[in-house]
Formats: C-alpha cells, sequence, structure tokens
C-alpha cells in the first residue's frame, strides 16, 4: 500500500494525464479506506499552485489501459506509438504501458492485486460498479487530492451536474480524471466516439462527406481502389463496436 504522502505527489502528475485520457487512479495491493467528503463540500477548493507543461519530473507512472489489436501488429507497446511518445512528450511524465487486450485482461489486473498507479477503464462495466470498486480497493477516491492539486478540474465539474454525475459516485466519492466531451450551444453532448473519416482523403478525391449508406459504399471503394487502404474500418474490440 502506497502511503498518502505518495498519492499527494502521484496525483499531481495524474493532472496532466486528465487532459487526454480517463485515468483513475489506482490503490497498490490492499483496500485503502474511502474518504467521506461529498460533492457539496468539494466546491470550497484552494487555490493550487499553477503548473505548466511539459512537467520537469523525473517520476514515472504506470498506467494499464487497452490495446487494439490491429496497433499491436506494428508496435510491441503504446509506448512505441507516436500516440504514446508524443503524449510523454507533452506531458514531461515516463510512462510505462501496460497493455489490456480485452475486458478479460482487466479482470485479471483486478484479480491479481498488483494494480499500476493508472487504470484507463470503463468502471460502470466493474461488477457492483464504481463505488464496488472502491471497496474492493480498485479505485482510490481522490477527494483530498482534487481538492489541494486539481482545483480547475473541480470547479468545471461542479459547473454542470452532468459533469459531476459522471464523475463521482452516489456516496460522494470522486472516481478519477475524467475525459469531458463539453456540450454545443443548444447543450448537448458532444460526441466523444464514432465513425473517423479521412477528409483529407475526401478533399483529394472529390468526394462529399458520405450522407447514406450507398454514399459510404463508395467512398470506401475509392479509398480502396485508389489509395490502397486495407482495412477501410477498424473494429474497436474493448467496446464492441466500429471506430473508423
Amino acid at each position: 500500500m502506497k502511503e498518502k504522502k505518495t498519492w499527494r505527489r502521484v496525483a499531481v502528475l495524474m493532472v496532466a494525464m486528465s487532459m487526454i485520457i480517463t485515468s483513475l487512479t489506482a490503490c497498490g495491493t490492499k483496500k485503502k479506506s474511502a474518504s467521506t467528503d461529498d460533492g457539496a463540500n468539494a466546491g470550497s477548493a484552494s487555490e493550487g499552485k499553477a503548473i505548466t507543461y511539459p512537467l520537469k519530473t523525473k517520476e514515472k507512472l504506470s498506467i494499464a489501459t487497452g490495446y487494439e489489436s490491429q496497433v499491436a501488429s506494428s508496435f510491441k507497446s503504446l509506448g512505441d506509438t507516436p500516440y504514446g511518445k508524443e503524449l510523454q512528450k507533452e506531458t514531461g511524465i515516463t510512462l510505462e504501458f501496460q497493455t489490456m487486450s480485452d475486458s478479460n485482461a482487466f479482470n485479471l489486473l483486478f484479480a491479481s492485486g498488483q494494480l499500476p498507479d493508472i487504470i484507463s477503464y470503463q468502471f460502470t462495466n466493474y461488477p457492483g460498479g464504481a463505488q464496488k470498486a472502491i471497496t474492493d480497493g480498485i479505485i482510490y477516491p481522490i477527494n483530498d487530492l482534487i481538492k489541494s492539486n486539481a482545483p480547475d478540474l473541480l470547479k468545471v465539474l461542479n459547473s454542470d451536474k452532468d459533469f459531476l454525475k459522471g464523475d463521482m459516485t452516489s456516496n460522494g466519492d470522486y472516481i478519477g480524471f475524467p475525459f469531458i466531451k463539453g456540450k454545443t450551444k443548444d447543450k448537448n453532448q458532444r460526441s466523444g466516439t464514432g465513425i473517423i473519416i479521412r477528409d483529407d482523403w475526401c478533399k483529394e478525391l472529390g468526394i462529399d462527406l458520405p450522407q447514406t449508406t450507398e454514399d459510404f459504399y463508395q467512398m470506401l471503394k475509392q479509398f480502396k481502389e485508389k489509395k490502397g487502404a486495407t482495412s477501410s474500418i477498424l473494429y474497436n474490440e474493448l467496446l464492441g463496436r466500429p471506430v473508423t
């Protein structure tokens, strides 16, 4: 079990990660008692010292995250990918990636008790939900840490009940650093997932963005015939849906 002092230091570093990924702090190998702070009191966060990126630190953080088979066929580790390298460059944090191929890999990780500093995972999928994950010692509630180290994030969370609801359990525990999609002018949530199309290819080939199934088929056909695309649609194995 890491001491509370260590977690304060780690939490500062994890703020950088919240720009890009949903990161959830993990507790060592034993249970950690949950914080009793609630959301109403959380709004009185003290102003933390401003930080800039990249951070000047020699600290290393371990992170468990999903890893698509299409990427794994070309890169040994997520840290070897352009994304992994740029993430470490922009944040200034050295990351040790533990790549999870599917949900079973996450389940084995949870059962092992040997948890990394950060887990990128949809904890609504955890048996019993996020609160049960706290009880089981998988998630470290960060109520005190978010107030002292991430007041700007706390302000954003408290600005919208939907944001707060997505990052807090029914018991009032903050479960991690969220990925916030934001809202449009009409208050609708922006999409965070969906089909991604090579707009540069469309412009180069004179293709309008597809509106029908036939349009989509013809676009993919031209991508294959004229751009040599071999994998027009990639499938997210962890989420169970096509993403590109």
